[in-house]
Order: structure tokens, then sequence, then C-alpha cells
């Protein structure tokens, strides 16, 4: 019995070197012609394989698979094709049909896209078991996305038992059959410790991988790092180089970053009118604070003619999606009232709105409002207490100004030591201004 197996197992060896010769044999040029002795064969190893199985009538058991074989490929194709026309009519439930039939005919991709439909709730309500269940089947099928995105599901624990460990098991796992985003996601954890001792040569190591994989984020987090000078020597010139590779890409984080160096001069000559395009195309991607920094170059006449009813269309998209810097930025306007009409009443309910969302940032601008005379308020004590809110924020510029109300009994009793312990603390939070005061104070 071993040495039919032994034989079987030869004849396999045979059959498939023969099919390698005949594919490449230069003198086989007609397409079909390789095909229809690939396909024999195909057969013939098929039929090797059914025999050293100890099976029977194993031609009309390979005619059988075959037959089944070409039944099932035209019908994946004839529902490949049924969805692609319903992707462009935009039916999610008919998409998420195609893609159940798909997949109970194991078709890896179909599991996959099956998965998300569940983790999206798209087409089907949401279900993060259902999601971990048809993920998990998808990486038995080798798709290799799946492995990434069961990796997140443990990552943040949905659907299942939060485990890092596992995450970045799957992420590696990805990663060894060049996942882009498996990469971007261990370099990520490795700058964070998440799973990991936080090691920035190994981020950067995979960013790099990553990157070379043209994945645009690692890029935009290569950007950072040499920006930054973290984990590799500070450098403007090739951080703007990893920005830009990223922006051609399309990534808007990157095109932010380039608006807001071409803004500041880092690494490049100031120049406005290239921040602003810059901020334009990450704005119309949805980045907010490139929306905030377009309308405030706008309305300042930098790099682009004035027109305040822009600027203001701008920061009212920003605030739409939370920016709580450009809440403050419009309560200015109106608190102002230089560009638009005065209105104390939006004025404070924006500076309100950007207090709700914790803006320390806020805190402070609202207090300087009241103390400017720009909006009407109770008394200095709540001066004071929005500046004391900030600071226990951690905010040092609070912490400089609460000095300032102390040392010069702005509401209160001059308190010069009270004064000289604030400024302190404002110089430990890294206050330059403070520390200023506090040599003043210490003469």
């Amino acid at each position: 019995m071993m040495g039919v197996l032994a034989l079987k197992t030869s004849q396999i060896y045979i059959v498939a070197i023969s099919i390698l010769i005949l594919i490449f044999s230069p003198q086989l040029h007609a397409q079909d012609d390789i095909e229809n002795i690939a396909s024999g064969a195909e057969d013939t190893a098929a039929k090797v394989v059914c025999e050293a199985a100890g099976k029977e009538n194993c031609d009309a058991h390979t005619e059988e698979e075959k037959k089944a074989d070409k039944k099932k490929k035209k019908t994946i194709s004839a529902l490949r094709k049924l969805e692609n026309k319903y992707k462009e009519n935009e039916d999610s439930e008919k998409l998420f049909n195609i893609y159940q039939r798909l997949a109970a005919l194991d078709d890896p991709k179909a599991v996959f896209q099956l998965a998300v439909a569940y983790r999206d709730g798209n087409g089907t309500p949401q279900n993060s078991e259902k999601a971990f269940a048809n993920f998990q089947r998808a990486t038995e099928l080798e798709y290799n996305d799946a492995f990434v995105e069961l990796g997140v599901l443990y990552e943040n624990g949905d659907g299942i038992e939060k485990d890092i460990n596992k995450a970045n098991e799957l992420y590696q796992i990805a990663a060894d059959k060049d996942s882009a985003l498996a990469m971007y996601y261990l370099g990520v954890n490795y700058v964070q410790g998440i799973g990991f001792e936080k090691d920035l040569d190994k981020a950067i190591k995979w960013y790099e991988k990553s990157a070379e994989n043209e994945h645009a984020a690692a890029m935009t987090e290569l950007g950072h790092a040499y920006q930054n000078g973290e984990g590799v020597e500070q450098s403007y010139i090739v951080a703007n180089g990893w920005y830009l590779h990223a922006a051609s890409h399309g990534d808007h984080d990157a095109q932010y970053a380039l608006g807001l160096n071409y803004d500041n001069a880092e690494g490049v000559a100031l120049d406005y009118e290239r921040a602003n395009q810059w901020y334009l195309l990450a704005a119309n991607g949805g980045d907010i604070n490139a929306m905030n920094n377009l309308a405030i170059n706008i309305s300042n006449a930098q790099g682009a003619k004035a027109d305040y009813p822009e600027a203001i269309r701008w920061l009212e998209k920003s605030i739409d999606g939370g920016n709580s810097l450009a809440m403050v930025n419009l309560a200015q306007i109106y608190a102002e009232g230089d560009i638009v009409k005065k209105d104390r009443k939006k004025a404070l309910a924006l500076y309100q709105q950007a207090i709700t969302a914790e803006s320390s940032y806020a805190m402070v601008e609202l207090g300087l409002a009241y103390r400017k005379g720009l909006l009407r308020y109770k008394g200095n004590g709540e001066i004071l207490r929005l500046f004391r809110k900030a600071a226990d924020a951690g905010n040092s510029r609070a912490m400089r100004l609460i000095g300032n109300i102390y040392e010069y009994g702005q509401g209160v009793d001059i308190d010069i030591p009270e004064a000289r312990s604030w400024y302190r603390k404002a110089v430990n939070a890294g206050d330059e201004g403070a520390q200023y005061r506090l040599e003043i104070l210490q003469e």
C-alpha cells in the first residue's frame, strides 16, 4: 500500500512538472492551446489524487468536480456583475443579499464584505457578533484584509473581549502578507505603546514599510516624525517631502500639514497663497482644522482677497464638524463686530458651546472678552472662575493670568505670594511669559 501511495505521489509530481513545461514551452503560442493542455493536465492530476486516496470511479468523480467548479465560477461571476450594478445604484440591501449568496459559495472576498456590512450596518442591522464571526471565517479562507479588521475588533473589544496582544498578532500576520494597513497599525501601536513597549525605532520601520506600499497615512506619520524629531533626526525638508508624497495620494492630514508649514515658514518660504491652496484641498476633504485656518487667512486677506462671508462660511462649516477653535474665532468676530454686525448673544453662545466641549482656550478667551468689556458679565469673580477652570485643565496661560490678577489686585486684594505661586505653576506648565513676571516679583 505504501508503494502504491509513493508511486501516485511521484505521478502527481510528474504531472505538475508537465504542466509547467507545457505552459512555458516556446512552441505553444496560442493561449487556447495552453489552457486546454493545462486543463487536461489538471484533470489528470485530480484523478491521480483521487486514486491515491483509494476512491472509486475517479474518472466520473473528477468530471463531476470539474462541472461543479465550472458552475460555481459562473455563478460567482454573475453575482459579481449584479454587485457592480447595485453599487452604482447604491442599493445596500441588495448588495447585502449578493454578499450572502457569494459567501454561501465560500467566496473569501464576499465573506469579508458580509462582515463589513454587519459591522457598519449597511443593508442589514448592525451586528458586532456576526461581523466578528464572518471576519473570523474570512481569515480561515486566507483573505488578508480580514486579519486586519479582525485585529481592529480585538483592539477595540467590538463583538469580542478586548485583547490587544491578539490584535497585534493579527496585524503581524497581515503585515507579513504585505498589508500596508496592518504595517501602519503596528507603527501606531509601537508609537503609543499599545500592546508593546513604546518603541519609536520599530514604529518608524513599520511606517516606512507601509509607506513603501503606498499607504498615505503612514507617509503622513513619517512627516510628523521628521517634523518633530521623534525617532528620527528632525528635518522640516524631509517632513515636507513625506507630506507632499502623502498629499499627492489625497491624504487630507498631509494637505493640512503642508498648509500649516507654508503658513508658518517651516521648511519652506512663507507663502500664504500656497498655504491656502493646501488648506482648501484639505477643507474640501472634510478637515475641520484646515477650514478654520483657511477662514482666518481669508478674513485677514492673507494669500487671498478679504472675503468675510466666505470666511464665516468656512468657520461655520468647521463648527459643524465640532471644532472648538472655530467656535471661539467666530465668537470673537461677533463680539468685536468689526466685519459683521456685533451680536453679543451669538458670541456668548459660541463661547459656551466651546466650553461645553471642554476647550480651556475658550474659557480663557471668554474671560478676556469680559475683561475687555466686549460682553457683559456679573463681576471679576466670573473672570477668575473661568481662568481657574482653564488652569485646572492644564492651561498655562490661564495660570499666568491668575498670577496677574493677584499681582495687580484685579477684583481681589493684591497677594504677591499667591501671584508668585501661580506664576511658578505657569512656568512649570511651559509658559515663558510667566517666567519674566516671576523674576520681577523675586527681586
